[in-house]
């Protein structure tokens, strides 16, 4: 039994944080503005970390210390939306014109907490604020936002690339796909459709956009096949560092990401020095560095699911290429690889299912399947724009075959997303924990197999359970959730797929509004 010290440091330390974080009371968190539900005017100061257009105007993510009159100054992040019209004439300002990201501001807002979804289905504002890291959410109009400080010149830098990069890829993969070849190579979804999110998103598949561990390692092996093998000179680790971290950097650094070049750091020198390398102890380790010198980051969403995936493909992939290899009709190099590529698609998805219902409260029934086909075409695509991108300086009639067949990997991978998309359940309301505990037990369960019946056996009645809890209690069930509205009005539902009762609770009294069927009638 290996020796992993790491590992047991790290579960001592989340332990101990955890305690701490949910059983400490905060006697000053009635009075923060981290507390307040209504709308209230608050000044914001702080750094623009990301920028999204829409059609009302734009997104800003901005982390900062907001200020709230009665109550003390705090640091958090908001999750700010800018309208681009006030009163129905469009804002003389032409802040929305330019790219605020890395930018100073100062603004005065409306601030309040996240709602939860008033209807089950319906957009979770509470999920999506504690997927970008957020906090509080406010509103504004563009004339209420002032630039205190333009981005440094690393910022300015990094901006200067990624514009290159996307030129480059609009010249050679073309406009329509560019926007996908972007999201999956450095993580800008500036550009993504609304429909191709959708997509995505209801497929599973949406993982791909986000910059983690899997781009870290295609671009670790594409680096490596350049080098001519793994790095053991001291000059090939530091072309092997440098190169991984300026694709990290491009990036803009998310937690998967940087977890991921610490490990592949940790695990080059591990190489270099002749000792045997433990990836699990070395994900604990950086889980432990992470805990100690950036506390905020790991209870962020990319983090737990980057950290949660690569634990479970670790552990899981070896005990389910096992299985296969011993439940096999035949073994041959195509078997074991599709064996081993469903293997770290079973694993992925056990470690990554229960996280993502309790974050986002969404579960992907068609996922496994469609990663299977997704994920090779987007990884594909990914390193054939990685090529283009390399060679359009440098041979473009070369950069333009790569880039014809990178748009072709990337139209499959949107057709097979669209279709994945079509069959999966979107209405799981409160089963969704139900759902992810179904397909854990149908990624964990058939291990104990040990013949081919009693794999077929446990697999059947696993997708069965699934079956069930997608198809028939959604249908049958009413669900009950309670939440806030934008003014802080309290409100109650109650129905079924077909019929829904809403009870809005404000000072005044009741205001009841009865929906007959799903089309509002």
């Amino acid at each position: 039994m290996k020796r992993r010290p790491f590992v047991i440091i790290a579960a001592l330390l989340l332990s101990i944080h955890w305690i701490t974080q949910n059983h400490t009371a905060s006697p000053e968190l009635a009075q923060s503005p981290l507390s307040i539900h209504r709308e209230r005017s608050a000044r914001l100061c702080g750094r623009v970390v990301k920028q999204t257009l829409n059609k009302a105007g734009m997104v800003l993510v901005v982390d900062g210390e907001i200020h709230v009159k009665g109550l003390p100054a705090d640091e958090t992040t908001v999750l700010l939306r800018v309208s681009e019209t006030t009163f129905g004439k469009r804002d003389s300002t032409k802040h929305l014109e330019v790219d605020m990201t890395g930018c100073r501001v100062v603004a005065n807002i409306l601030a309040r907490k996240p709602d939860p979804p008033p209807i089950a289905g319906e957009f979770n504002e509470e999920k999506y604020a504690s997927a970008v890291g957020a906090t509080l959410v406010g509103r504004c109009f563009g004339r209420d936002i002032a630039i205190q400080e333009l981005p440094g010149l690393v910022s300015r830098t990094r901006k200067q690339i990624c514009g290159w990069i996307e030129a480059q890829l609009d010249r050679f993969v073309g406009t329509e796909y560019s926007p996908i070849a972007m999201a999956v190579l450095i993580g800008d979804k500036a550009r993504l459709t609304a429909q191709q999110n959708h997509w995505y998103s209801l497929s599973g598949t949406a993982h791909m956009f986000s910059v983690s561990g899997s781009h870290v390692a295609l671009v670790a092996l594409v680096v490596v096949v350049l080098l001519g093998g793994p790095p053991r000179s001291w000059i090939k680790i530091m072309i092997f560092l440098v190169a991984l971290w300026i694709y990290v950097w491009i990036s803009n650094m998310p937690a998967a990401s940087v977890r991921a070049a610490l490990m592949a750091s940790a695990a080059v020198f591990g190489l270099r020095r002749e000792r045997s390398v433990d990836l699990l102890n070395i994900l604990a380790a950086v889980v432990v560095v992470v805990l100690v010198f950036q506390t905020d980051t790991l209870l962020t969403p990319g983090f737990v699911l980057s950290v949660s995936a690569t634990a479970a493909i670790l552990i899981l992939t070896p005990q389910w290429s096992a299985l296969f290899d011993r439940c096999a009709f035949k073994k041959s190099t195509s078997a074991r690889y599709f064996h081993d590529a469903l293997s770290v698609n079973i694993a992925a998805t056990v470690g990554t299912v229960v996280p993502i219902a309790y974050l986002f409260g969404i579960v992907s029934v068609v996922s496994p399947a469609a990663n299977l086909v997704v994920v090779p075409l987007l990884s594909l695509g990914m390193i054939l724009s990685l090529s283009t991108v390399f060679f359009a300086p440098l041979v473009p009639y070369i950069a333009g075959g790569i880039g014809f067949a990178a748009q072709t990997c990337l139209r499959c991978a949107n057709d097979v997303a669209n279709v994945s998309a079509g069959v999966n359940p979107v209405e799981l309301g409160n089963y969704t924990l139900l759902m992810a505990f179904g397909m854990t037990l149908l990624g964990l369960w058939p291990l104990i197999s040990k013949t081919w019946t009693q794999l077929m056996f446990r697999l059947l009645l696993c997708i069965t359970y699934i079956a069930w809890t997608a198809v028939l209690l959604p249908a049958t069930v009413p669900s009950i959730q309670s939440g806030y509205i934008q003014n802080g009005i309290k409100m109650k539902v109650h129905g079924s797929k077909k019929n829904i009762t809403v009870i809005l609770v404000n000072k005044k009294g009741f205001l009841n509004v009865r929906i007959i069927d799903d089309k509002g009638s």
